[in-house]
């Protein structure tokens, strides 16, 4: 009678003119939420130098100099475009002056980046804003950050104090302290563009770097590496310049990820262009005029770009195991793609690996048991709101087994959370629990918090659905709760008491401290690299 309510309350509601079971319209609701987030991790190859250009750069010249109301000498601005797949998505606008009553020449970097585009025909905007302090030699002193997305806005603070880092991750009223060991070796956002005009390279010259990931409470290792003068094709034709390889390497939840990208600068060090390969991003340095300039951001649908096209039975969420062959364009999916709970993978070659998935437990988790982090409250999933203790209370009161609680958090989710919105790029666990709407990431969020007020160890999944409707897999987030004995994958968008064999993890993180954007830093090694087959 349940399952007919609810079919009967779905059947006058349509998508794309098509209705579908229940748990269907949830699934295809929630893999639509394309992590849109993740665009912003290209935002370490936006925030170019504020330095001016070099002389015969006209065009260049001309953007520091008339910017209304700034002084050359004292204000320093830089405009740089953003494209996708040939498709223009927003800007970035930086600019350096310095810190008023200074004595010591300290100065004070302010970027902001704004992205527009599509996602599965609806319209997203992405607003990030970072300013830094520096001392005259560039150190960082402070800094604080914002990234507005949908309801979230996520703000970081830190403050250098001695051998220390303090900083502080804020959202939703939620703030979450952490610290990082400071020698004043390691550098701010910028140290990577500032490397480089400092000691232009030269060819066959490598560095490496420690410098802070924007938008994280996390170092990241930058390693440089000179190539040779390229012919490089810019906004405003070609140009000779010195092309750099930079990988930057950054650890979260004991997983390495390594993301690879191009840079061109010119015999000053000043960065023209870079290049994100996996997202067919790229970056062009740039006049005010031509970054403010009118685009239309309809031309690109970042959700229909991002899904996995795969040949493959529709009823591939309903089989009882699945297994899969993975291929890398560049890059090894063997580092990427992890052995969890009920998937294993099995490396073929360097770029090649195959995965195994089936509800069965496959893998012990012995390893990976859950720690503090996976229990406690943070600025994401914040199981200590009043709110969320009073839904978790209500959930299954009497349960004492870890296993059908967790399962009956999941139902309550499914059918607690209704009302869909896709405007939304990520929502705190607190404002779901008041909106009561969402996709996969609010499911996941709320899930996890529900979970630990309860005092079950939680944390999020990030990996891929198949959605047979859209020939491929899309990119989708669920939960994890520990039982006791093992890792319960949960997905509160399909209510099943489990994940099925359409689901392949990439990662998981109890998303403290680092934030919704660290976590899904694997996801850049995928997207726009992977090629998948279903092969049994």
């Amino acid at each position: 009678m349940q399952d007919e309510q609810c079919r009967h309350r779905f059947a006058n509601r349509t998508w794309g003119r098509r209705m579908m079971w229940p748990w269907r319209r949830r699934r295809r609701q929630s893999f639509r939420r394309a992590m849109l987030g993740w665009l912003v991790l290209g935002l370490s190859a936006c925030l170019l130098s504020c330095q001016p250009p070099s002389e015969g750069e006209s065009d260049l010249a001309a953007a520091v100099a008339t910017d209304a109301g700034s002084d050359a000498a004292q204000e320093l601005h830089e405009w740089v475009v953003i494209y996708m797949q040939g498709n223009r998505v927003g800007h970035v606008h930086t600019v350096e002056r310095p810190v008023a009553g200074s004595d010591a020449g300290d100065r004070e970097v302010h970027a902001e980046m704004v992205m527009k585009m599509k996602r599965f025909d609806q319209m997203v905007e992405t607003k990030v804003d970072i300013k830094s302090r520096e001392d005259a030699d560039g150190k960082l002193q402070s800094f604080e950050t914002t990234m507005r997305a949908g309801p979230l806005a996520l703000t970081s603070t830190g403050v250098v104090e001695g051998d220390e880092l303090q900083m502080e991750l804020n959202a939703q009223g939620q703030t979450v302290k952490e610290t990082l060991a400071w020698t004043g070796e390691e550098g701010g956002f910028f140290e990577r563009e500032r490397s480089l005009h400092r000691k232009p390279m030269k060819p066959g010259e490598e560095r490496t770097l420690k410098m802070l990931a924007p938008l994280s409470t996390t170092l990241s290792e930058v390693h440089l590496k000179a190539v040779g003068l390229e012919e490089t094709e810019l906004l405003t034709g070609k140009r000779k310049l010195l092309r750099i390889d930079a990988v930057t390497t950054a650890e979260q939840a004991g997983q390495v990820t390594k993301v690879q990208e191009t840079l061109y600068c010119d015999r000053d060090g000043f960065l023209v262009k870079s290049v994100l390969p996996t997202l067919q991003q790229v970056t062009y340095r740039t006049t005010r005029e031509v970054a403010l300039g009118d685009f239309d951001p309809a031309e690109f649908d970042f959700g229909q770009a991002s899904i996995v096209k795969v040949t493959a039975p529709a009823d591939l969420l309903e089989r009882a195991r699945v297994r899969y062959r993975v291929s890398f364009e560049s890059g090894d999916p063997n580092e990427v793609f992890r052995s969890s709970g009920h998937q294993v993978v099995t490396a073929i070659d360097e770029r090649t690996a195959r995965i195994r998935v089936e509800p069965a437990i496959l893998v012990d988790d012995d390893e990976d048991r859950p720690d503090e982090d996976d229990r406690a409250a943070n600025a994401l999933i914040q199981s200590d709101d009043a709110r969320i203790v009073a839904m978790a209370a209500k959930i299954a009161p009497q349960e004492t087994d870890a296993t059908k609680l967790a399962v009956a958090i999941e139902k309550y989710v499914y059918e607690n959370i209704d009302e869909k919105n896709f405007s939304q790029v990520f929502s705190t666990a607190a404002d779901v629990a008041e909106s009561l709407e969402g996709d996969c990431t609010e499911h996941a969020v709320l899930l996890a918090a529900l979970a630990r007020a309860r005092e079950l160890p939680a944390r999020v999944a990030i990996g891929l659905i198949y959605a047979p409707q859209l020939g491929g897999f899309g990119y989708h987030m669920w939960s994890e709760v520990w039982t006791g004995e093992h890792w319960l994958p949960l997905d509160g968008t399909l209510g099943r008491g489990g994940i099925t064999a359409g689901h392949i993890k990439i990662t998981h993180a109890n998303l403290k401290g680092a934030g919704p954007l660290a976590a899904m830093m694997p996801v850049v090694n995928v997207m726009g690299n992977l090629r998948l087959e279903v092969v049994e």
